[in-house]
């Protein structure tokens, strides 16, 4: 089963997030305002990327840095507007 991605705001040294990966995520992206805390949050997460700073200023970098994490097909709805909603529904559920 491959784990569920996610990202960390407001990481610390990432001790709080160490339950989630334990549960099944992988973090992509950590962000901490402190890099001393964020050096500490990688080692506890390696693998993720840190993103140092203040998140009113990083916040760009930490979506940027997260696109692979939400690439994914569209959902039906967004890729055939057209469709009746009960069309998209049924496709939604494997019935197309």
């Amino acid at each position: 089963m491959s784990k569920l991605r996610a990202v960390s705001l407001f990481s610390n040294c990432g001790a709080g997030d160490v339950g989630y990966r334990e549960a099944g995520f992988r973090f992509d992206v950590m962000a901490e305002l402190d890099p001393r805390r964020l050096d500490v949050c990688l080692l506890n997460h390696p693998g993720a990327e840190g993103v140092p700073g203040d998140l009113r200023k990083t916040w760009q970098t930490v979506i940027k840095n997260t696109a692979p994490a939400r690439e994914s097909a569209p959902c039906p709805a967004v890729r055939m507007p057209t469709l009746p909603r009960h069309e998209l529904c049924a496709i939604g559920h494997g019935q197309s």
